[in-house]
């Protein structure tokens, strides 16, 4: 593991700051550039884009842009980013090189709806917090980030475990697109 921990978001919205990230470039400029995913199609790689984010929003677009293939897991009432597992599954067994970007909601707020119940190791009330709360509302806020981290945590987990049992080699760059 190489940890860098003087990096720092460049925008606070995704539809900003994922292009910057894939091209290293800052400002309006990123969206015209290449990126990593562009060379590394070149170099024979399938650039996929499995995503959380529903079609039609301004972060899924940013897939429709860069990408050939991506996929959103099936609509349901509630979805964890554990549901791009499958679909990672399928591309790591159709592809025998793949660049895969998984863009899942992580730690993102409203944090309570980023895990599912079961995964709950700090104790939150299940209205949860919104976006803004009052200053009695910041323990529970901070209870549900904690377990939206853990939960993000397990499911990198079993990324590097699905990664590790493939008879190839690959490597895993984890990197939040803003903070919170």
């Amino acid at each position: 593991v190489v940890s860098f921990s003087d990096a720092l978001a460049q925008a606070v919205l995704t539809r900003q700051s994922v292009p910057m990230l894939i091209t290293g470039t800052t400002g309006s400029k990123a969206r015209r550039m290449p990126t990593y995913l562009h060379f590394a199609k070149a170099t024979g790689c399938t650039p996929v884009w499995l995503t959380m984010n529903d079609v039609g929003t301004p972060y899924a677009g940013i897939a429709v842009e860069y990408f050939d293939n991506w996929r959103v897991p099936r609509a349901q009432k509630k979805r964890y980013d554990t549901d791009l597992l499958p679909l990672l599954e399928q591309v790591l067994s159709r592809y025998d090189k793949a660049c895969v970007v998984l863009h899942t909601e992580g730690a993102h707020n409203n944090y309570v709806d980023r895990y599912p119940e079961s995964f709950r190791a700090h104790p939150v009330g299940r209205r949860g917090p919104g976006d803004r709360i009052a200053r009695e509302g910041r323990p529970a806020q901070r209870a549900a980030y904690s377990n939206a981290v853990a939960f993000s945590q397990h499911f990198l987990a079993q990324v590097i475990a699905m990664l590790a049992g493939q008879d190839a080699r690959s490597f895993l760059v984890y990197t939040p697109d803003h903070a919170e």
